[in-house]
């Protein structure tokens, strides 16, 4: 049955993840203790609050984007950003519930319900890349001792960056497509023609241009938040060490677990970077399984059949 199965896989992934953050830690010499003296009520209840307001915007940017040719509401878009979430801990690299947030959205398998879903998550990345971008002559300065790092996560995560930029820009696709063999061997057509069809036009890609460079902002005020409790790490620091560790998110673990944390790790405060990353991917893992769980009242027959599909096509 694929909702066992997938149980095993999510529970399997959280463990493994959390297992790899602990070893970081213990790399790092953050001890049990300094994790749990900054985790309080007002810490734990203001990161949460940050965290779900970051992924309300993203749910909305899932609603437009799902809206254009599926009935889709915001509650619908907050569950199937969620419940994605917790998809993405049980496969390796941050992300892998991206399908399944336009499916849950729209409560159905048509095609630009998919497509949608894969541009929310290509959106998330394409934003994330150019923020490291810009931030680069500003992480010179604060970070030389550690530019290795930074340079390594721009390397690692550029490949992914033209990759995606590829996909959505359709036009050119055909014409560069022809010359790069190594594309036709990924069968990234298939994943094209997905995107296509819900035709990312200029507006519609400002706007939810805006509010992924709005949720990553509330994603750093929060890390900042932790920081402060530690260290003198201001927001623009704490910003430029997020971008920069979630760009290793691509690298194949459980939700990034091990590259994002050593990295994050790097440039501030350890004991602050695991703790963050530990409360991110409980807390994520927490919502998410409320998120499917309202899911499959909601729309159990087709979220039941997408993931039966899905595993027979693997």
């Amino acid at each position: 049955m694929p909702l066992k199965r997938l149980a095993i896989a999510v529970l399997a992934g959280l463990i493994i993840a959390v297992l790899i953050i602990l070893f970081i830690a213990r790399l790092y010499r953050v001890r049990l203790t300094d994790v749990t003296r900054m985790i309080s009520v007002e810490s734990l209840a203001i990161f949460t609050t940050l965290l779900f307001t970051a992924e309300v915007l993203r749910a909305y940017r899932l609603k437009l984007l799902v809206s254009r040719y599926n009935k889709c509401t915001l509650p619908s878009s907050i569950v199937g950003r969620l419940a994605g979430s917790l998809l993405s801990i049980a496969t390796p690299t941050i992300g892998g519930g991206e399908a399944l947030r336009g499916v849950i959205a729209s409560c159905s398998i048509s095609t630009q319900a998919i497509g949608s879903g894969i541009v929310d998550g290509a959106l998330d990345f394409i934003v994330n890349y150019l923020l490291a971008i810009a931030f680069l002559p500003i992480s010179i300065l604060l970070y030389s001792d550690t530019m290795y790092g930074i340079f390594i996560a721009l390397l690692i995560g550029l490949p992914i960056f033209l990759f995606w930029l590829l996909i959505i820009c359709s036009d050119k696709y055909n014409n560069i497509a022809m010359r790069l063999s190594f594309i036709r061997r990924i069968e990234a057509d298939k994943l094209r023609k997905l995107v296509a069809s819900i035709r990312l036009d200029k507006l519609l890609f400002v706007k939810t241009f805006i509010l992924t460079v709005i949720a990553w902002s509330l994603d750093a005020i929060n890390l900042a938040y932790f920081t402060l409790q530690t260290s003198s790490t201001d927001l623009v620091s704490a910003y430029i060490a997020l971008v920069y560790s979630l760009l290793l998110g691509v690298i194949p673990t459980p939700g990034g677990a091990g590259p994002v944390d050593s990295l994050l790790a790097a440039l501030i405060d350890p004991a602050t970077a695991i703790t963050w990353r530990l409360l991110r991917i409980l807390v994520i893992a927490a919502g998410g399984s409320i998120a499917f769980t309202i899911a499959l009242t909601s729309c159990g027959p087709t979220l039941i059949d997408y993931l039966g599909k899905r595993h027979d096509n693997r």
